[in-house]
Formats: structure tokens, C-alpha cells, sequence
């Protein structure tokens, strides 16, 4: 399933996003490859600054994120 999203810029306008994601990261290295779980929830603000027909300025903020007990931890 997949989602299209079409943005109406507005000075000023608010949007916020709650973003679940899960799945796996590989990373590969020389001599080296891992595969780690990703397990998060997101939320994320956006603020929009200034736009015009071309461009806007978006200040985007991370205000949350929980990492689930199965996701690989520095010790």
C-alpha cells in the first residue's frame, strides 16, 4: 500500500506527523555486514516559514521518537 501526499503550502500553517516505522537496516562494510531491526515511532512537527510558487521554507522539528526494546543498544 502506498500513499501520495500533495502538500498546499501556507505561511504559517502546522502540520504534524506520527511516523511508525518498522523493518530492518543492513549496512555493509569492508569485511563486514549487519542487518538490525528498526522498530521506532515518530513525531514529527513542521512549520511552515515563508513560500512562494516555487519554493517554501519548511522548519521541520523531531518533538518525539521511541525506539522499541528489540532494536540493538550501545551498552
Amino acid at each position: 500500500m502506498s500513499y501520495l501526499f500533495r502538500y498546499k503550502f501556507v505561511p504559517g500553517k502546522e502540520i504534524r506527523y506520527r511516523i511508525d516505522i518498522t523493518g530492518s537496516l543492513d549496512f555493509v562494510a569492508p569485511g563486514e555486514k549487519m542487518k538490525n531491526p528498526i522498530n521506532m515511532e515518530m513525531v514529527i512537527g513542521q512549520h511552515i516559514v515563508s513560500c512562494d510558487e516555487k519554493e517554501a521554507i519548511i522548519k521541520v522539528q523531531i518533538e518525539e521518537v521511541k525506539a522499541a526494546p528489540n532494536m540493538p543498544q550501545d551498552k
